[in-house]
């Protein structure tokens, strides 16, 4: 009934008390957001979880959704905010006992094989890592190496703990290009 309305339509009707009409929502980007949660939620907490709190936060919240917006990128905003505060809560606690550059080159490879008689993907993991400018071999070195956090590492180098998982944020990214390129894949 509701599949063939735009996205705020289907919103319109759920204001105007036709609560039913939330379930196309979704249903409609239920497995994107599933997908997504599962990418970046902490392995400590449910994936599955973070998309459920994701729906609920934006059914509480959908009066004040821009009707011309996009609602599946509104989804992944909220989605984005469930997540980093889950990232705070765990780092207060200090409970992310996985190692975030090793899940990622796990991540990398199960997306894309490497392809046969190409480069394996620690030594291009390494050759990456060699490419780095100096300063960020150092943020690698202290955040992979050392187990450092975020906080440590920002009171060692006199910044803040905002800077400096920003700097490692733009870190994985270069390293995740270099990948790519040398493994010749984009994933």
């Amino acid at each position: 009934m509701y599949d063939a309305l735009s996205d705020s339509e289907v919103i319109q009707r759920v204001l105007a008390g036709e609560k039913d009409a939330y379930r196309a929502l979704v249903h409609r980007y239920g497995r994107e957001i599933r997908i997504r949660a599962n990418r970046v939620t902490p392995k400590v907490f449910s994936s599955e979880d973070v998309a459920q709190e994701t729906f609920v936060r934006a059914y509480f919240r959908l009066n004040t959704f821009r009707l011309n917006g996009n609602f599946q990128a509104w989804l992944y905003g909220i989605l984005r905010h469930i997540v980093g505060d889950l990232y705070r809560e765990a780092e207060r606690a200090k409970n992310l006992p996985f190692d975030e550059l090793a899940d990622y080159v796990e991540e990398l490879a199960a997306q894309a094989p490497v392809p046969e008689g190409g480069t394996d993907l620690s030594e291009a993991l390494r050759h990456c890592v060699k490419g780095l400018p100096d300063n960020s071999r150092r943020l690698v070195r202290m955040r992979y190496e050392e187990g450092k956090s975020g906080l440590e590492i920002g009171a060692l180098l006199e910044k803040t703990q905002f800077a400096v998982n920003t700097a490692l944020m733009r870190v994985r990214r270069q390293l995740r290009k270099c990948i790519e390129l040398r493994l010749g894949y984009e994933v």
